[in-house]
This record gives C-alpha cells, sequence and structure tokens, in this order.
C-alpha cells in the first residue's frame, strides 16, 4: 500500500475545524492558501472521537446512575450536526451577489416547514402572525404566468421561517432531524436580500426578518451577526414607532395589527437583553424609552401560552411570552447594576445592595411561575417540543443567578479561586473553610444548577442551535455542583451531582471539536482538575475543617 491513500474525509483539517467546504486542490486547498495553513488530514474524525467519548463517559459515571437517569437523554450532539461530509454552518454572508428570481422550494416542500415552525418555536415567541404568514406563503406560489407575486421582504421571510424550521429539532417529529445544510442554504438566501429589506420603505416585516436572522445567529457560538442584527432591527422598530404606545397614533391598525407591532417590539426586546448579558455591551432599547404594554396574561388567540397536562380534564396553561419578556427586563438590570460604566464607579455597599436586589428579582420571577412548570416539573407535565423552549427559558434564568453570584463559567477569578482552594485543601490536608469564597445565595445557586442540568439531560436530541445557546449556562452548572462538592465533600447527593458533572465533559468534547474555542478548551481543563480535586477530598474522611 502506498503512503498516498484517499484521506479518510472529503474536508482538510483547517476545513473541517472551521465548518467550511473544502475543495480539495492539491498541493494545498485554497482556504489552506489564504489562511497560508498546511493542508492535513490528521484530526480525528468527530464520530471516532464520539465513540471515544462515550466509552470514556461509560466508565467514569456509576452503572446505576447511568441506567436510570440518563438512559432516554443522548448528551451528545445529534449525529447531523457531527457529520464530517456536512460542511455547511450558519455563517454571515456578503449580499452583494443574489438570486433574482426570488425562488422557493416547492409549496410541498415549504408548507410543512412552516407549519413546523409556527407549531414550535412561533407558538411561545410569536415572532409572527401564523394566518398572515400562511396566507403570504400561499400567495407566493398563486401567481399567474409572468406575474410576480413575492415581494423582497416576504421573500426573505419566508427563508428566515425556512432557516428557523431547519436549524432545531422537534422531538415529536421522530421522522426528521435538524438539516444545518438546508439552513444555511436559506439563511444565505434571506441575507443576498439584506440591501433592500435594511433600505427599503420601513415596514414591520422588514423587522422581523432581521429579528429572525438574529434568533438564527444566537444559535452559533458568534453572536456577532445577532448584536448587528438586533441593532438594525431596533432602528427599524423605532421609525415605526414600536416603542411607543402613540407610534402608531396616525395610522389606522387593527387590533390585531397592533398586537403584532407589540410583539414584535417585545421580541426585539428579549433579543436585545440576551445580547447585551452575552456579550457585555449595553443594550440598544433604553428603559426610558418605550412604554409598551406587557403581553397580557390571557391573549384571547393564545400566543405566547404554554400548556401541561394535568390530572383533570382541561389543560393548565403559562405565559411563556409574558416570562421572557419579565426575565429580559431582569437581563437588563443585571448589566446596568454589575456592568454598566456607572456600576463600576459604585461603591462595594452599593454595588452589594443592587446585587441582593438582583437575588430577589431572580427569586420573584420564579415564584411566579406555576408549579407544573417549574424547573424540576418540566420533563414530566409538558409536550418534548416545549421542553426545548423552557430549555432555553431557564438558562437565561440560570445564567443570571450565575453572573449575580460571580461564578459563572467565564468568571476567571471564580475558577481560579476554585482551583486555589482544592490545591490548598490537598497540600494542607484540610478543608478550609471558604468564608470569602461562597456567594450569597449559594445553596440556592447549586439547587437550580442541579435541576437544570437534570432538564438539560431529559431534552431529548438536542440540536446545535439549542446547545449554543445553553451550552454555556450548563457548564457553568456544572462548575457550581463540583465546587459544592469540594466545599462540603460526600454531601447527600455528591454522587449525582458528580456523575452530572462528569457527563458536562462529553458535551464540552464535543463543542471543541467542533470548533476549537481557546476559551472553552480551558474551561474543560479547569473542570477536569476541579473534578479530580473533588474526588481526592472526598476519599479524606479524616480532613479537619479550618
Amino acid at each position: 500500500m502506498t503512503q498516498h491513500t484517499r484521506p479518510p474525509r472529503k474536508a482538510c483539517d483547517l476545513c473541517y475545524r472551521k465548518r467550511i467546504k473544502c475543495d480539495a486542490q492539491r498541493p494545498r486547498c485554497s482556504h489552506c492558501v489564504v489562511y497560508d495553513s498546511a493542508c492535513t488530514f490528521e484530526a480525528a474524525s468527530r464520530k471516532r472521537r464520539k465513540k471515544q467519548l462515550e466509552a470514556k463517559g461509560a466508565h467514569s459515571v456509576p452503572r446505576e446512575m447511568t441506567a436510570v437517569t440518563f438512559s432516554q437523554s443522548p448528551m451528545i450532539l445529534p449525529s447531523g450536526f457531527q457529520d464530517q461530509d456536512q460542511e455547511e454552518v450558519l455563517d454571515f454572508v456578503d449580499s452583494g451577489s443574489r438570486s433574482r428570481s426570488l425562488d422557493l422550494p416547492p409549496l410541498h416542500e415549504a408548507l410543512p416547514a412552516v407549519e413546523k415552525y409556527l407549531e414550535t418555536l412561533n407558538s411561545v415567541i410569536p415572532l409572527f402572525h401564523p394566518g398572515k404568514l400562511l396566507h403570504s406563503l400561499r400567495s407566493c406560489y398563486t401567481a399567474l404566468p409572468g406575474q410576480r407575486n413575492r415581494s423582497t421582504s416576504t421573500w426573505a421571510a419566508i427563508n428566515v421561517v425556512l432557516a428557523l424550521a431547519h436549524s432545531c429539532h422537534v422531538p415529536s417529529d421522530r421522522a426528521t432531524t435538524p438539516n444545518r445544510a438546508a439552513a444555511a442554504h436559506y439563511l444565505n438566501k434571506a441575507q443576498s436580500v439584506l440591501t433592500e429589506v435594511i433600505m427599503g420603505e420601513a415596514d414591520i416585516i422588514n423587522v422581523q426578518v432581521l429579528l429572525g436572522l438574529a434568533m438564527l445567529f444566537q444559535g452559533t457560538r458568534n453572536w456577532k451577526p445577532a448584536a448587528t442584527f438586533i441593532a438594525i432591527a431596533l432602528r427599524l422598530a423605532h421609525e415605526l414607532g414600536l416603542h411607543a404606545r402613540r407610534g402608531s397614533s396616525s395610522e389606522r391598525l387593527s387590533a390585531s395589527d397592533t398586537l403584532e407591532r407589540e410583539r414584535v417590539f417585545w421580541i426585539a426586546y428579549i433579543i436585545d437583553r440576551d445580547v447585551s448579558m452575552r456579550l457585555g455591551q449595553p443594550p440598544v432599547q433604553l428603559e426610558s424609552d418605550m412604554d409598551v404594554e406587557l403581553p397580557a396574561l390571557e391573549p384571547e388567540d393564545r400566543a405566547g401560552l404554554a400548556f401541561a397536562a394535568t390530572n383533570d380534564s382541561s389543560p393548565s396553561s403559562f405565559n411563556f411570552f409574558r416570562a421572557r419578556v419579565q426575565l429580559a427586563a431582569i437581563q437588563g438590570r443585571v448589566y446596568d447594576s454589575m456592568y454598566s460604566v456607572r456600576a463600576q464607579s459604585l461603591s462595594v455597599l452599593h454595588r452589594n445592595a443592587n446585587l441582593a436586589a438582583l437575588r430577589n428579582m431572580l427569586d420573584d420571577w420564579v415564584s411566579q411561575i406555576p408549579p407544573q412548570f417549574r424547573l424540576n416539573a418540566i420533563l414530566q407535565n409538558c409536550s418534548p417540543d416545549l421542553a426545548r423552549s423552557f430549555g432555553t427559558l431557564y438558562s437565561t434564568h440560570l445564567s443570571c443567578r450565575a453572573l449575580v453570584c460571580r461564578a459563572h463559567a467565564m468568571e476567571t477569578p471564580w475558577l481560579q479561586s476554585l482551583q486555589d482552594f482544592g490545591g490548598k485543601s490537598l497540600q494542607q490536608r484540610a478543608i478550609i473553610e471558604p468564608v470569602l469564597l461562597l456567594p450569597q445565595g449559594w445553596h440556592v445557586l447549586v439547587n437550580e444548577s442541579r435541576d437544570y442540568m437534570r432538564l438539560f439531560m431529559g431534552i431529548e436530541r438536542k440540536d446545535p442551535a439549542f446547545i449554543w445557546m445553553t451550552g454555556c449556562t450548563y457548564i457553568s452548572g456544572a462548575i457550581c455542583l463540583i465546587a459544592n462538592n469540594m466545599i462540603h465533600p460526600n454531601h447527600s447527593t455528591s454522587e449525582h451531582d458528580r456523575a452530572l458533572a462528569e457527563f458536562s465533559l462529553l458535551l464540552m468534547e464535543d463543542m471543541i471539536q467542533l470548533d476549537p474555542h481557546e476559551p472553552l478548551t480551558k474551561i474543560r481543563n479547569a473542570c477536569i482538575e476541579l473534578l479530580q480535586f473533588a474526588y481526592d477530598i472526598s476519599l479524606q474522611d479524616d480532613f479537619p475543617r479550618r
């Protein structure tokens, strides 16, 4: 056998890591020439790495825990996301080249995807009015020969909806899996008409297109495009007066149109707060420059409501959308109280008071949620489709809690203090009392981390967008459980918490294989070290506390 055998996969190492299409030119592909990189084929395939991780996980987690707790919830990312031949990735593209035909897939392909989106994500985050969207979709296919019945904005909106439908997995629809290639295809088509969408006549559908694009990029590691799209969307929303009750006083709008405008504004508000908290940047929309009413508790069209099965004949409901808006308001307060320029100049006493107020807000938010929709009851009471949406909702809440406690995975001082604590405890053969280590509200944070990790594990076939939206919070929860095991070894749920934390390593390994992000690699290495510290400390029954 010669040394020049056919490589095990089509993409070279650089294209494989960046998830871009490789043209397989020799001696170097086009991308390797641009990046001045060696064109090699040495990286292990994701499928082989997955088997290694699963084998590692099977040996590290107690058998009874694996069989009882996690058997129905695969930790590894869906196979469609790991397919080594699927090189498509959601990315920002240049709008300079576009198809002037405004083509769409056949109606028998587009309609089920649009209906799937309306029944799942849009049911709790009502970006589009279902009737109007379906009418616009069908009208695009009913034009007479020679007629153009597809506006650029409507065409872009349909492509955005198709991309959203293909980017996430619907557990109840076992016949389909997330199709990242299709999602990227429709996303790129929508982006190809951005100039017309942004610079054309202001209309609510243009805002909806931009918000949909921002939502798509929230399901990736790079949130910069989402930050750009939400900023433009809010400027268009301001031009339309969506942020003010009197913004449409000169127009004669129906009640349905007014309600749609309010919902679109609140979705923009939610994404704006998400991006602000994720990137540590100030939000675009000022609290002082808006007076839109909160979504109604019981909307007549039931948009934004989540339903749970109960013992009686009628299911109970929860206004998911309203709760999400209220949580976004807390996100804004987190930035304003902790990260704004004004907050940096506050005294320690004032900062601590702000943190206490934020903890109370988070507690109040949870207290308003009916018991059957609480974090520890979602898997028992809600459909698998809803579980994914609640996974993102509670991920946001836990992320706020971790930030307020200064115990987020991205808080370098927090990780360093845990590493110092573990090392000193083993060196001095004593558990040092962590007087300054544990933040206020620690036990609440630990309990919510444990419950969230259980919910995360119970969500079937987690799609890539869900992973990128919630993975950081999941890892933060794992670190909290590890820290609690270090500080309180051999507590009543220590073995269970250790198993949860060890399974989080599988997620990190997969994410690193998909995108070798240096901060994530450092967090993974820190978690391995902290897990070892916790395990070693748990074996030392004779450790005194100091």
